[in-house]
């Protein structure tokens, strides 16, 4: 799975203050995301860019509207994909494989390479790792450790160093291969942090464009209603509020109650 906007944001998203991340919940990610993107394109038009930077949105937030947006879609593809994933059996194999060759590597190394002190410090590091991604680097790691102390497992007849180091290689590739690759970027917990620190992020700025936009057009009607949101504009028409998400949210964090201001449109809900 290709996430160029997400990678590109990422250093960002992780500055943001922990406190001030949230999981989506109010409405629909579907709508929220639709209606994100035809605020970009409402935005980032020349002459409309223009009479916003005017009003005090700086340039660099318009230039990332269609980035966050992006990111957004692809962090919320993640969470979706991490969430429904189901190993291969290949996959749950190589595991297996790779977890018992990490072992007996590092049993040989400690033993063959005893009286090399770098070498032990490195394993400390190899012992102290956790996560399928981890298992990936460590089987390569350990690979090349072997093949660079080749001669020290010379006298050890109880350990093919040749063929465990080309075996372990096969598995690590497998770990890491397409198939795997998203599933080794993303434990569950960070593929969810990481969708609600790209939605905060750009909620932020539809926040900003909207507010902004409603001051500059607030002498033509059409055009600030084309600054707020249809979703929400429907209840208010009805005077109606809808307080909860339309799709539940996941057991580990609870829907957060709607911010009802009506100066602030409320987070999205995820589905």
């Amino acid at each position: 799975m290709s996430t160029p906007n997400l990678d590109q944001l990422t250093p960002t998203l992780q500055a943001l203050d922990a406190a001030d991340v949230s999981a989506p919940h109010g409405m629909p990610i579907d709508v929220f995301l639709a209606e994100a993107e035809a605020l970009v394109a409402l935005a980032t038009r020349a002459e409309i860019a223009a009479k916003l930077t005017h009003v005090g949105v700086a340039d660099a937030r318009l230039a990332r509207f269609e980035v966050a947006l992006g990111a957004a879609r692809e962090a919320q593809a993640a969470w979706t994909q991490v969430r429904s994933r189901r190993q291969t059996e290949e996959f749950e194999a190589a595991v297996a494989d790779g977890e018992s060759l990490r072992r007996d590597m590092l049993h040989a190394c400690s033993w063959n390479l005893r009286r090399n002190r770098k070498v032990r410090e490195a394993l400390k590091f190899v012992r102290e790792g956790d996560g399928h991604a981890d298992l990936a680097q460590d089987l390569h790691d350990l690979a090349s450790l072997i093949d660079n102390n080749r001669a020290a497992f010379d006298s050890d007849g109880s350990f093919d160093a040749v063929a465990v180091a080309e075996r372990a290689r096969g598995v690590a590739a497998t770990l890491m291969g397409e198939s795997a690759s998203y599933r080794l970027r993303f434990t569950s917990a960070g593929a969810k942090e990481m969708r609600d620190r790209a939605f905060t992020f750009l909620d932020d700025l539809v926040q900003e464009v909207r507010e902004a936009g409603r001051y500059v057009f607030r002498d033509d009607e059409e055009m600030a209603r084309r600054f707020a949101s249809s979703y929400w504009r429907r209840f208010e028409d009805n005077d109606v509020l809808d307080t909860e998400p339309t799709e539940p949210t996941e057991p580990e964090q609870p829907a957060e109650p709607v911010d009802v201001d009506t100066d602030r449109e409320p987070v999205p809900a995820e589905e």
